[in-house]
């Protein structure tokens, strides 16, 4: 019965060394250890804080096209205007409202991207087509034709983007990031 003793002995010095061991690697002994940590911890802090207190902008993009462009100016020789046709899903039409920020982004000539930042002014409904056949585009694209007219901040130098496709952004709002994470 005690002739196991001894080896009980061994296994418990030996766990001693282990557990010795490796409380010696949790130990933070080092400066540059200590640094380690406190960078990780900081950088911890910044995500959580950003996470809570930061925002991130809600942008909702759809496709234009460039359809008038009001050339008379103001005394900045500043374009007061433009008109875009815009196809808006249902869901979304309610948050794009008279003061929306919006960003229009056009294709010129030889592939080169203008983008032109204003506010949107006005907001309608819009019927270009046979009356009939509009609530059947509708039910397919799950949205409306709108036209929305936008006051510009900077100049639109051509012309010849009437009538071509173009991207316009809305800047609907904005959501704290953990909102944003959780929601999408």
């Amino acid at each position: 019965m005690f002739g196991n003793l001894n080896s009980f002995h061994n296994t418990v010095a030996e766990s001693k060394a282990e557990r010795d061991q490796h409380d010696k690697l949790l130990t933070i002994s080092t400066p540059g250890e200590r640094l380690l940590i406190m960078a990780i911890t900081l950088a911890f802090l910044i995500i959580g804080f950003w996470l809570y207190f930061g925002d991130i902008k809600q942008v909702l993009t759809s496709k234009a096209m460039l359809v008038e462009v009001d050339t008379a100016s103001d005394s900045d020789n500043q374009l007061k205007s433009v008109e875009v046709y815009v196809w808006i899903r249902k869901e979304d039409a309610p948050q794009i409202i008279v003061g929306t920020p919006a960003n229009l982004i056009c294709h010129g000539e030889s592939d080169t991207k203008s983008t032109h930042n204003g506010v949107i002014t006005l907001i309608s409904q819009n019927t270009i087509m046979q009356p009939d056949l509009i609530p059947v585009i509708a039910d397919l694209s799950g949205g409306n034709l709108h036209k929305i007219g936008i006051t510009l901040v900077d100049k639109i130098n051509n012309a010849s983007m009437l009538d071509k496709e173009c991207q316009i952004d809305f800047q609907v709002g904005t959501v704290s990031p953990f909102q944003y994470f959780l929601l999408s």
